[in-house]
Formats: C-alpha cells, structure tokens, sequence
C-alpha cells in the first residue's frame, strides 16, 4: 500500500504562495487598504477568480498524485535482457505504442505464420501515419519473448524520425549499425553498395529477425518510378534478398512503410505484404475504453467513427478526455470538428505533402486542443505570461523537439535551455516541477522520454513532433531560427579535438551542424565553414573520394534544398555558390545511382554557369550532363546538351573541355547509330588532343576507347557489306 500523501505539503503550498503573488502583481488593488464596502464588482470578481484558482491547483495536483500513471500501467517494454547470454537483442530504436494493441489479432497470426514457414523472407506492413505499424511489431516482439524463439539476433532499425525537415535521408547509419552487429568483423567498406551486399550475406548465415521501421523516407514518391527506393544501398540490400533469400534459417525482415514496397509487390513466393487497415467502429471503442473513457457502447462507436478510426488519434483523445474529463467520452466535443474553418486553416498552415495532411487530420484535432489549451485567452494567459514569461512550459518543450528530426539527447537539451531565448521559462521551473510536467505529457501520449544507461533523449511520435515543429517555425520564427542556431554552433563543436575529423562516426556531428545551419537560415556559413572547410577538406573533397560518405554528404546537401533538387536556397548564397550546390548535389546523386534525379540539378548549375558566362564550368556541366543522359536511354536531350557544351567550351581559352565536349557529342552520336558524324567530331576531338599534347597525339583513357569502338564497329560494318 502506498503511503497517503497529505493534502498540503511545501511543494504544493509554495507553488500555491506563488500564484496567488502572481495574481496580486497583475491585479494591485488585491492589497490595497479598501474597505469591503469600497470594493466593486470587478475587484470582487477577480478576488473570487484568484482563490478558485489556487483552489484548482491543489485539486488537479491531488488528483494528479492519486491517479498516478494509471494508463501506463498495461506498458511493457519489449526491450529486455535475454535469456541466453549468446544472444544479441537490440530493438531500442524502435518507437513504444502510448496504449495496448487493440483489433490486430489477424495480423499478428500473418506475421508469426511467415516467420515459421522457411518459405517465406519478408513481410512489408503497409498504412498511412499513426496507424499503428511500429504498435503491431512492438507486439509481436513482445509476444517473442523471452527468448525469442532461440533466434540469436534481433535486430531493430527506425527511419521514421529522419524525416520531420524534409531532408533526404540516408541509410548509411544503418549500416554502420547493423554489420557489427551481425557479426561483420572486417573493416567496415567504403563504398554503400559493398555494405548492403555484406550485411545481406551475413544475415543469410544465422537465424534472426531484422525490423526496418517507417522507411518511407527512402522510398521516392508513389509518381516518381512507382515509388522504389531511392537510396541505393538500400535497394540493393533488398535486391540481394529477393534474389538470393535467407538462406535455410528461421529468419525474417518485418519492413513497415506509409506506402508499398515497389520492389517487392510482385514477389510473390516469399513477400508477405499486410495492408493495416483503419480501426472498425468496434475495435475503436476496445480502444477507448483500455484508456478508461466510459460511455454508452453507441457512443464510444460514434467516438471512433468521429475520429476515423484512427489509432494515434483515439489514443491522444482517450488520453485527454481521462485527464481532463474524467474519462467522459461524451466530452469529446471540446475539439474542433474536422471541417471546421479553424482545423482546415491549421491544416493548410502546415508545409507538408498534401497526402501526409490528410492523415494527420483527426489526430490534428487534439493537437490543437492541447495548442489553445496552453495559450487560452483571458486569465490563463497573463497568469503563464507574469509566471513563466512566455508560454506554458508544455508546449515549449514539444517545440524544442520540434527542432529535431530525431530524438533530443540530454546535451541537446541542457545547451537549448542555457542558450536559447525560447527555452528560458524552462529554467525557471524546478527539477520536481520539470518531471512532472514531463509525466503529465508522457500520460498524455505526447512524449517519449527513454532513459538507456547514461543516455536521455526526449522524442514524440513523428506526428506529434512535426506538428509542433511546424507550429514553432511558422508561429515564432524569429525564436525557432535562433534555437536552431544554437544547435548549430553546439554540433560544430563537439568534435572538439579535430577541426577536420577523419571517420565518418566523427563527421556525424558536422552533418547535423549543416542541417541546422541552414534551419537557423545561416546557409553561407553551414555551406563554406563547415561543408566545404571541414567536411570535404576544400578541393580535396575528403568525405567521399576517402570515405565514401556519397550519402551523408547528400543528406547535408540536401538542407540546401527545401523545395527539390533544381532549386537551392538562395538567402546569403551568391549564384556562384548556388551552381556549386547543384553540381555538389547532382554528383552526389549520380555516385549512388540516382540517375534521373540529379538530371535536374546538372542542368540548372549549366544555365548558372552559362549566365555567369564561366564558360568552363559551363562546359564541365554540359559534359557531365551528357553522362547522366545516355545511362538513361534519354539520347535527344544528350545531343542538345552536348552541342552546348561545344559552344561554351569555345567561348573558353580552355583546350582540355575544346577536346573533351567534342568527343560527348562524338559518343552521343555514336549511340544514335550516325557513325559518320561521330567520326567527324571524333577527328575534331584529336585534332585539338595534337594541339594540347604533342607527345601524346591520339585521344587515350576513356575517349580513347570510345574512339576505338567506333572504329571497331566501323570495320565490322565495311567488313559485312564486303561480304
């Protein structure tokens, strides 16, 4: 039994003391010498109005300490330790539901039958945002244990929390990550494409699981190439698993997604793809009433039909109608309704894809809530504005998260609240005070706090942190530039020991400083100090000709681009600095296969170049434009771009592109099947060669050979014909 707590303690009678003080600076007259009878209406208003109000405090705050963590009390972590010392579990990366699992049963059966049947390699769990992907395989993984069946690894992997800034995303972490794990003892390769075929043969040697969770961020658009991934490690990690399977093991790949694994919907044979429905009336209502809401059976029905059976937005609704309502379901109506002028304005407010704005919609609802909740008019609101001075505290820290496109780590946090203006109410508040704000949105479904070890990182379901993200940057944005300035300044400083580090583990803190630069609108000097100077090395373009690092450096890049490739920010970047991001971005691109997206770019950085009249970079872009076509069968478009190049390399002193744009013109011809004409550029190109280098006076490497296929084919066809 626990002990009772009184009503009164220091805490609670200081925070009274507090109030009330407050109250009296806002309103004077409470302790000027008026009689009773000289008191008006007002003052007497508004001394009733202080004392309910303290009233209301100690209220809440009893109930509070005598509800407790009621709904946390169904919540087991997955993560334990295992049974048989031999074995590896790792699956804290994976996001923990805010309630039980309700109405999956079916699925559940799906994905333990794949997982028996030897048969069987994947199983893709597709549905839109918040509708409980990461929820069923917490489960199932719950249901696995203890030992989880004998495996002797299991493995978990989440991309969903890359992608609140719409930066690209990389599953080079990943790698680095999961090859150790599996056992993978050599040095680790450079190139992504090797990574992917070594984690694919390790995992075919052992009996294990391996959870790729929200991997939508690395999958193009479903318009763009049907929706394939993207990232090129990726897809030829699972390209090595289609082919080549699990080997004779007791393995599986859970993959969740909001959209359809292009690569495997005709594989058949060994892909099980489960489409996760919306809750039914029914199942919504189980839901609710795990969360203690009371109400008829018809009503708690309409409740999940009103929020169209919408996981994450019945959990964050059976939460608040049990703190604020006493569990009433019927009080469901203190949200907006979904069309209403207020929810379709927010809605539109937000800069996200249309389709991800849909899915969000209900949950939207109590989000705003809470939103007017923490800035109601009138009293509330001078009283949080005298106390803390801005905002209530609650909604500055989901903001602060809101900051991150991943978990906020202790760090993080102490820098923002010492430097960051918005933050500062946060420092007011008491260490007792803070965790129990902390709690109250923890019950809330609205933060995650994990503590591993020494390590505590803040985080919220994706929706959750996007929406309070967006709200801060559109809402103050002045106060979210400067927080994420600080960020910026914190990541360029901790590799404290090397201005230019040498592994890419000690690069990671640079490439999220590059992110955040360009959040915090400070792009010439995220672009130049630290991409340039300290991750390329200048010219010498360290992180990918030493490392590789082709995808974190596209990830970086990538911040520079908020409204797609062909288009770079232009806020403190000259033109010059703008054709140089395209070109960056576009090789970055090209390295890791991504063809046809980095066409664009290239393109734009040549009519940046043309327009500057820099002739040889115009040139260079022409020709490396040419090499992007070809691969792509896309032969007219090669033609026109290597003609310009032509032009710009003869406006040019520069006898080097003079040679080289002839023999881009020569090949593309080539390929069209006009031999004569290649020919004659061919001629052209070692006639210039003659010119630039007597001592070597025919073409040689790459265009030497192109040359020699040309004239090979020549002789076959005068050879055919003669016959």
């Amino acid at each position: 039994m626990q002990e009772k707590k009184p009503f009164l303690d220091s805490t609670n009678i200081n925070t009274t003391v507090t109030i009330i003080s407050t109250v009296i600076s806002i309103y004077p007259f409470l302790t000027s010498n008026l009689s009773l009878s000289d008191m008006s209406v007002k003052d007497w208003s508004v001394t009733a109005i202080s004392l309910i109000f303290a009233i209301f405090f100690l209220l809440r705050e009893r109930k509070s300490r005598t509800s407790g963590s009621g709904q946390d009390d169904a919540k087991d972590v997955p993560q334990k330790s295992p049974a048989d010392p031999s074995q590896k579990i790792d699956i804290h990366r994976l996001p923990e539901p805010a309630a039980a699992l309700i109405g999956r049963e079916k699925e559940l059966v799906q994905i333990t039958d794949a997982f028996l049947n030897k048969n069987k390699a994947v199983v893709g769990i597709i549905a839109g945002g918040g509708v409980g992907k990461s929820a069923l395989i917490y489960e199932w993984l719950k249901q696995m244990q203890p030992d989880y069946d004998g495996l002797k690894h299991v493995f978990a992997w989440s991309f969903y929390s890359q992608g609140s800034h719409q930066t690209a995303n990389s599953s080079a972490p990943f790698f680095q990550a999961a090859l150790p794990f599996f056992g993978y003892e050599k040095e680790l390769p450079k190139d992504e494409i090797e990574k992917a075929r070594e984690l694919a043969k390790c995992i075919q040697q052992q009996d294990m699981i391996l959870i790729l969770d929200g991997m939508e961020p690395l999958q193009h658009s479903p318009h763009i190439l049907g929706g394939e991934i993207k990232d090129a490690a990726l897809k030829e990690f699972l390209r090595c698993i289609k082919c080549y399977g699990l080997g004779n093991h007791k393995s599986l790949i859970i993959i969740s997604s909001r959209q359809p694994i292009a690569e495997y919907e005709a594989w058949t044979d060994a892909y099980v793809k489960i489409d996760l429905n919306l809750l039914n009336e029914k199942q919504g209502a189980d839901l609710l009433k795990s969360l203690k809401v009371s109400g008829t059976q018809s009503d708690l029905e309409a409740a999940s039909r009103d929020m169209g059976g919408h996981a994450l937005g019945l959990v964050l609704l059976g939460k608040l109608l049990f703190a604020e309502f006493g569990g009433d379901v019927r009080r469901r109506d203190c949200l907006n309704p979904l069309k209403s002028p207020q929810c379709l304005e927010e809605l539109q407010e937000l800069h996200l894809p249309e389709a991800f704005r849909r899915e969000i919609s209900h949950t939207l609802r109590v989000l705003q809530y809470y939103d007017n909740l923490w800035v109601e008019q009138g009293f509330l609101k001078k009283f949080y504005k005298k106390l803390l001075g801005k905002e209530a505290p609650e909604r500055i820290l989901l903001r602060l998260i809101g900051l991150f496109d991943r978990p906020m780590g202790l760090p993080e946090k102490q820098v923002l609240l010492e430097k960051a203006a918005y933050a500062k109410p946060l420092t007011e508040i008491g260490g007792d005070e803070f965790q129990k704000m902390e709690k109250r949105l923890e019950h809330a479904g609205l933060l995650l706090k994990w503590e591993r070890g020494a390590r505590t990182e803040w985080d919220c379901h994706p929706i959750v942190r996007t929406y309070f993200g967006e709200r801060f940057r559109s809402e103050a944005e002045t106060a979210y530039r400067q927080a994420q300035s600080v960020l910026f300044e914190y990541y360029q400083g901790v590799p404290k020991k090397k201005q230019q580090p040498d592994t890419i583990e000690e690069l990671e803190p640079l490439y999220r400083a590059v992110v955040h630069g360009c959040l915090a609108g400070e792009y010439r000097k995220a672009m130049y100090e630290v991409y340039f100077e300290r991750i390329l090395r200048g010219d010498e373009h360290y992180s990918y000709h030493k490392l590789g690092a082709y995808s974190q450096d596209l990830t970086a890049i990538s911040a520079f681009f908020p409204k797609g490739w062909e288009k770079p920010v232009s806020s403190g970047l000259s033109e010059a600095n703008q054709a140089w991001l395209l070109a960056e971005a576009a090789f970055c691109l090209m390295s890791l296969g991504r063809l046809t997206e980095a066409v664009e770019p290239r393109r734009v950085d040549m009519e940046i170049s043309d327009r500057l009249e820099d002739w040889e970079g115009a040139a260079s872009s022409a020709e490396n434009l040419v090499d992007l076509l070809l691969p792509i069968g896309d032969l007219n478009e090669a033609e026109k771009a290597a003609t310009q190049g032509i032009v710009f390399a003869d406006k040019s002193d520069n006898l080097f592109r003079k040679m080289v744009s002839r023999t881009r013109l020569a090949t593309t011809l080539y390929r069209m099947g006009n031999l004569q004409d290649a020919l004659k550029q061919f001629e052209a190109a070692e006639a210039i060669q003659l010119e630039r280098q007597p001592e070597y006076p025919k073409l040689y490497s790459q265009r030497g050979a192109q040359y020699c296929a040309l004239l090979l084919d020549r002789a076959s066809d005068v050879n055919e014909r003669e016959a």
